[in-house]
Order: C-alpha cells, then structure tokens, then sequence
C-alpha cells in the first residue's frame, strides 16, 4: 500500500566549490530571512505574538546545526573553499609549493 506524502521532499546537492564568505553567507540566510520576520512580527502583532515566537524558535532550532558549522569554518584559513560532501562538509585548502 503506498502512503501519500502531502509535502513533497526537496533533495538538493550542490557540486560546486564555495568560499568561505559565501557559505557562511548561505548558513545565515534561514535564520535571518525567516526567524528575524517571525521576531519583528511578534513585536508588531502583539495579538499572534505567540505564532511569530513558536515559528520563530523552531526556526532557530533547526538551524543549530548551522551555527556549529559556522564555528568551525571561522576557524578555517582564510583562503580555504567549502565543498559539500557525503557526510557533511569539506574544508579544502590550497598549499603552494615553495621552491
């Protein structure tokens, strides 16, 4: 018997290389772009502050996961790149050769 799923499943895999500001740039846009909207809406809506507070909060919780990814790419050199691999992410740094 086959279970109707009703939100579809979006499963997106980026093969390119990002710098560091660009990915520390793609971490923050969910927290920024949909909990900040959520926490100014409970200051204006104070009737459905409640809402904006729950929406907001879990929000922020799913993006945890981000916030430690954060910490580990601002310890990564300066000039490294982001790839995204299987298990997580890749740190890749460019060594030149000294002669």
């Amino acid at each position: 018997r086959m279970i109707q799923r009703i939100f579809p499943i979006v499963n997106f895999q980026s093969v390119a290389k990002l710098t560091k500001q660009t990915f520390i740039v793609s971490l923050l846009a969910p927290t920024l772009l949909i909990s900040l909207p959520g926490l100014i809406c409970c200051y204006l809506f104070q009737e459905h502050y409640l809402y904006f507070a729950l929406f907001s909060s879990v929000n922020i919780a799913m993006s945890l996961p981000d916030f430690i990814y954060i910490v580990r790419i601002m310890q990564a050199p300066k000039k490294c790149v982001v790839e995204n691999a299987d298990d997580g992410y890749d740190i890749l740094v460019q060594y030149s050769h000294l002669s």
